[in-house]
C-alpha cells in the first residue's frame, strides 16, 4: 500500500483530502477527537506518505494547523461553512508544477475551451456546497 502512495490518482487524493477536512471539522465541533494524521492513516489503512503529503498541502494552503501541544495533531483553522468543496477540488487540481513551468504556457484554443467548460461545471456543482454541508451528510 505504501508503494502505491506515490502514484495515487487525483481522485484518491481528493477522497482523502475531503475525508481529512470532514474529520477535522467534526473534531472542531467536538463530535470526534482531534485529527491525528498517523492514527487516522492506521485506522483507515491509508498510506502514511500520502496522508502526510496531503496534510502538508492543507497546512500550506491555510486549512489546517498543527497543534503546539501534540505533534501530528491538526485542527481546522477555517469555519466549515467557509470552505467549499470547490476549494478542496482546486487544491488537488492545482497542486504541483504549474502548466507554464511545464512548457504548457500556450494551450490549444480547443483544449482551453474544454478546460473552461470543466471549470464552469465544477463551479456550478461545488461553489455552494460547503464542508458544513458534508457534516450534514450521512456517514
Amino acid at each position: 500500500m505504501e508503494g502505491a502512495a506515490e502514484s495515487a490518482s487525483s481522485k484518491s487524493r481528493l477522497i482523502l483530502t475531503l475525508s481529512i477536512i470532514r474529520y477535522a471539522a467534526e473534531a472542531l465541533s467536538g463530535a470526534k477527537p482531534s485529527f491525528e494524521a498517523g492514527r487516522y492513516a492506521a485506522e483507515h489503512q491509508v498510506p502514511i506518505r500520502l496522508m502526510n503529503e496531503l496534510v502538508r498541502l492543507l497546512v500550506k494552503t491555510g486549512f489546517l494547523v498543527e497543534t503546539a501541544d501534540k505533534g501530528g495533531c491538526y485542527v481546522l483553522i477555517r469555519a466549515p461553512e467557509t470552505i467549499t468543496v470547490r476549494d478542496v477540488v482546486d487544491i488537488i487540481l492545482q497542486h504541483g508544477a504549474s502548466p507554464e513551468l511545464l512548457g504548457l504556457a500556450h494551450v490549444d484554443p480547443a483544449v482551453e475551451k474544454m478546460l473552461s467548460t470543466l471549470d464552469e461545471g465544477l463551479g456550478r456543482s461545488f461553489d455552494q456546497v460547503t464542508v458544513k454541508d458534508l457534516l450534514k451528510s450521512e456517514t
